[in-house]
């Protein structure tokens, strides 16, 4: 079985990430030329994701902001969490969306680089 779908969990407040995360949320900081949700983004769509939702919360507006600015060529539907939902709570989320379909979560605080590939793949 192929699985096309994607969450990136993307919706903390970074607090161990302080003082960075005061006015980027976690997942656009950069490390090198890329933040960690381009990173991950990237990954996904080469092992080939074609659906995938983000949820937010911590300085959502940047994170949408960042979406709306970049062309991934896939669907990306961003949840904005209005209380913070924790891990559990944005997977059952995207457990609504995707219904019965198999999905992969991605957390991007880990620096996906091209030597994840096979091992998702």
């Amino acid at each position: 079985m192929t699985i096309k779908k994607a969450m990136i969990l993307a919706a903390g407040f970074g607090k161990r990430m302080l003082p960075l995360t005061i006015k980027t949320p976690k997942p656009l900081i950069k490390v090198g030329p890329k933040n960690l949700l381009e990173r991950s983004i990237e990954l996904l769509i080469k092992i080939g994701i074609d659906e995938l939702a983000i949820n937010t919360h911590h300085l959502s507006q940047e994170i949408d902001n960042f979406i709306k600015n970049n062309n991934y060529g896939i669907s990306i539907t961003l949840t904005k969490e209005k209380e913070l939902l924790d891990t559990g709570g944005g997977i059952l989320n995207a457990t609504k969306k995707f219904e019965n379909n198999p999905f992969f979560v991605l957390n991007p605080d880990t620096i996906w680089s091209k030597n994840y590939y096979e091992e998702l793949k």
